[in-house]
């Protein structure tokens, strides 16, 4: 939910570097060009060897160095294996950018020369190895910059403070946690001992010592500042209290409260003042037609209604918006001669230009950058000094000075007994809770923390690779989190839920503050989450057993048939299970004590926006009336239980939400990442079959999906032994989607396990007549599952992206996957025909 990058304005750098506006332009597009190759080295790289001509023993190592550019310095690591055959194996670091083990696309060593090409931007790095110095230079054609590197260890193993979250001092990691009362600094926070403030540390240890064995990837930093009081203060991989870390989009915060210091001051009438009076320069666009309506408060608010989606793709892609916007000569008017693609204040729509707006707004009133008011205004009274603005990467803050942002908004604009911020402006961003608001100002989301089963109101700043300010205003806590997870998220709000809110609400704590429980929110009773691969059957029992139906998961899946059932699309990828009707499914329900009722819909459909309001409306009235319902959370194509609802929106347990997550927001009607509606209720309803009927109709079901019926199967999707056939096909050109081997591979084995377990309990249930074939059935459905859960052990999803993809590219372990593929597909044709013959004599007793 979070944005993900934060970049200056150029029309306030080219003031600010005494550049002409074109001049700047270029030169900062190649800067950019440059610093983001270094910082994101090999992101989009395939991992790939060079052959070298001589295999010299002495290139290998942790080479570390420092590149000096336009100002700035950051430190860069390459680690360098030399393999058998002579080819070399290397792995980039930039902890200034908090980037680790990113491969390289191409090392070639011929003789005492060393290249290296990085994969985005086509980087490189050449130069000459001289004993344990490496001496060259980085850059792109035409801008190079000089560079040395210096051997740490021959071993390419070797640590550096970067590469695990701690290191002792005689360089072995360290694993042990023992809490301390933070140090005191000169940066004016009062600190105190955890314990004597009432904070439970056994559960602070608890999370330390998992983020020290490394169970929280690249979590940097980890502050807590308590009733005023700093009371964590913990630093990984190499971050320090007094080192800046980039904040990402959490440096919106900073615009937008200049925007709010300039209203106080009059600089600015207020939110309301038209874009056309702040921007004369492109009346052209601003003053006329729907635009003419724009006014700061949309910039604010970001819902400008402008053409843009920049979400679409990756910002390192050059046909992100974002991108484009950027390497315009004039990014403003970039951004305000797009078209309308709703009206100003209909839809939010995350727009990063609307900050770069704000900041050309502060600019133009201020003088030469947005951050001479920030500075004076706002930094020196929250005294907060140790920072740095990179003009392509934004602001670098330590952690301590971010929770004064976070500690400043808490108290309402106050801060050290001053006023800093109207307590109107900071409570436009707290307000969140209240459905009048808008759901993005000032970069505040709301959020609730289900700690323990009792929900937390809270309020998060985020940005791109886990950098995190947590207001709980309940508690008078501030939560700051930074990180360096770029290439892969992490759930760093588990550290939060789990660990640190909890070490808060102590049973002493919760009996002397009874009211910290957020009382807005409408809860579902007893629906608890069991995790299951296939999230439709984990939601459906979770619904049924919330009545009090004793079902069982051999019972779900084999009496709805989906246990059996295997379905392919074109590339194999995870939805497959997800594309095809499950109305057959839905009916079989009923024979087991509910009913599902589901309300589908495409955002394409002209009928979308007021279908999302039934189907909002439907939620309302399944929770008030107890019973219960799941569907997607319109962010991905999981789905999960619908556990309670607001004023805002809806909240939501299940897969990666297992303790509960939202809100989702009512109000923004059309909206949705993936492109579906999917909602389903859930009633209990007597089983309007016997068991042996019950058993037919669910098996008749798995013969006609296996046989590609097209009243269940897509036309660009394959099922039963023809879907086999394709997963292996795919995996024999190499075409399958690597997150789909993975993630089917893992559901299909779990579906087939608990359909011999049904097959097991209806032969018992059904008599000696059905032994033999339910014999044969359960004997080829136990061996589909066992080699299914091979093939989901050479592919396992629980690892990276990157990880996934390469074990995709690897030959020798497709070709294992598509011998078990093969085993399991002969065992489930026979399988089916024992199938069929239960049918049969079901049919015909």
């Amino acid at each position: 939910m979070f944005a993900w990058r934060f970049n200056s304005v150029i029309t306030s750098l080219s003031s600010a570097f005494s550049l002409p506006r074109t001049e700047f332009a270029e030169r900062n597009a190649a800067v950019q060009k440059l610093k983001l190759s270094f910082a994101v080295m090999g992101m989009l790289a395939q991992l790939g060897f060079g052959q070298s001509q001589l295999r010299p023993p002495d290139v290998a190592g942790v080479w570390e160095g420092i590149l000096h550019s336009f100002g700035q310095e950051s430190r860069l690591i390459y680690k360098i294996s030399v393999n058998d055959d002579g080819s070399l194996s290397v792995f980039h670091d930039s902890p200034d950018y908090c980037l680790n083990n990113i491969p390289v696309a191409e090392a070639k060593l011929d003789g005492s020369h060393l290249f290296l090409r990085i994969g985005l931007y086509d980087a490189r790095f050449e130069g000459t190895v001289e004993n344990n110095i490496l001496r060259g230079r980085y850059g792109t054609p035409g801008l190079w910059i000089p560079l040395t590197l210096k051997r740490r260890s021959r071993d390419p193993m070797f640590l550096l403070d970067n590469m695990v979250p701690r290191l002792g001092r005689d360089g072995r990691r360290l694993f042990d946690y023992h809490y301390r009362t933070p140090e005191v600094g000169d940066d004016g926070w009062e600190v105190a001992n955890a314990a004597a403030e009432g904070v439970d540390t056994s559960k602070i240890g608890a999370l330390m010592r998992r983020v020290v064995a490394g169970e929280f990837p690249n979590l940097h930093s980890v502050v807590v500042v308590k009733d005023g009081k700093l009371i964590v203060d913990e630093y990984f991989h190499g971050f320090h209290r007094d080192k800046p870390h980039r904040i990402s989009s959490i440096a919106k915060i900073v615009p937008a409260a200049c925007i709010g210091l300039a209203i106080e001051r009059g600089l600015i009438k207020d939110i309301q003042t038209p874009l056309c009076e702040l921007f004369p320069e492109y009346g052209d666009l601003l003053c006329s037609g729907e635009k003419k309506r724009l006014t700061l408060y949309h910039l604010l608010t970001m819902t400008t209604g402008l053409q843009w989606n920049e979400h679409a793709v990756s910002y390192f892609d050059s046909s992100n918006d974002l991108s484009i916007l950027k390497r315009s000569p004039d990014s403003i008017r970039n951004l305000f001669e797009r078209p309308s693609a709703y009206l100003p204040g209909e839809r939010f729509v995350y727009n990063s230009a609307c900050v770069m707006a704000l900041e050309t707004i502060i600019q133009k009133i201020t003088g030469p950058h947005f951050l001479v008011l920030a500075q004076n205004e706002l930094f020196t009274p929250l005294g907060i000094s140790n920072y740095r603005w990179d003009y392509s990467e934004g602001l670098f803050m330590v952690p301590r000075d971010m929770a004064k942002l976070g500690r400043l908004f808490l108290n309402k604009g106050e801060f050290g007994g001053s006023r800093i911020l109207s307590s109107a402006w900071t409570d436009s961003a707290m307000g969140r809770f209240e459905k009048s608001y808008p759901r993005y100002f000032n970069h505040w989301w709301p959020i609730v923390f289900f700690v323990n089963g009792t929900p937390i109101k809270a309020l998060q700043a985020g940005g791109w690779g886990g950098q995190t300010i947590t207001i709980a205003p309940a508690l008078n806590t501030v939560i700051v989190q930074t990180g360096g997870n770029q290439l892969q998220p992490a759930d760093y709000d588990a550290c939060i839920r789990d660990y640190l809110l909890p070490a808060i609400m102590t049973p002493a704590y919760m009996a002397e503050h009874p009211d910290v429980e957020y009382r807005g929110l409408r809860r579902s009773k007893n629906l608890k989450w069991e995790m299951h691969w296939n999230t439709e059957m984990g939601c459906m029992k979770a619904c049924a057993k919330s009545f009090g139906i004793p079902l069982s998961d051999a019972r779900l899946y084999g009496g709805t048939g989906v246990g059996f059932l295997i379905n392919v699309d074109e590339r194999a990828e995870a939805k497959s299970m997800a594309v095809w009707n499950w109305r057959g499914a839905y009916e079989l329900c009923r024979n087991l004590g509910f009913s599902v009722e589901s309300i589908w819909m495409h955002k394409s459909n002209k009928e979308f926006s007021a279908t999302q309001k039934v189907v909002w409306d439907r939620v309302r009235q399944a929770i008030d009336s107890g019973y219960a319902c799941y569907g997607f959370d319109l962010d991905n194509s999981i789905r999960t239980l619908i556990i309670g609802y607001d004023a805002i929106g809806y909240y939501h347990k299940g897969w990666e939400a297992e303790r509960g997550k939202g809100p989702v927001y009512w109000y923004e009607l059309g909206q949705t990442n993936i492109g579906l509606l999917g909602m389903h209720f859930v009633r209990p309803a007597p089983p309007e079959v016997p068991y042996r009927e019950m058993v037919r109709k669910a098996l008749q079901f798995v013969l006609e999906f296996s046989a590609n019926s097209p009243k269940w199967v897509p036309a660009d999707c394959k099922a039963g032994p023809d879907g086999y056939a394709r997963w292996v096909s795919l995996l024999e050109s190499g075409k399958a989607d690597g997150y789909g081997v993975s993630y089917n591979a893992a559901e299909f084995a779990e579906g087939r396990r608990f359909a011999v377990e049904f097959l097991e309990e209806a032969k018992t249930q059904l008599g000696s007549e059905l032994s033999l074939l339910f014999d044969e059935a359960i004997r080829q459905y136990r061996l589909a599952a066992e080699n299914l859960r091979k093939m989901s052990d050479l592919f396992p999803h629980d690892v990276s992206a990157v990880q996934r993809a390469t074990n995709l590219r690897d030959k020798q372990r497709r070709q294992s996957a598509i011998q078990y593929l093969r085993a399991a597909m002969d065992a489930e044709v026979k399988g089916l025909k024992a199938l069929a013959g239960i049918v049969e004599q079901l049919e015909n007793p």
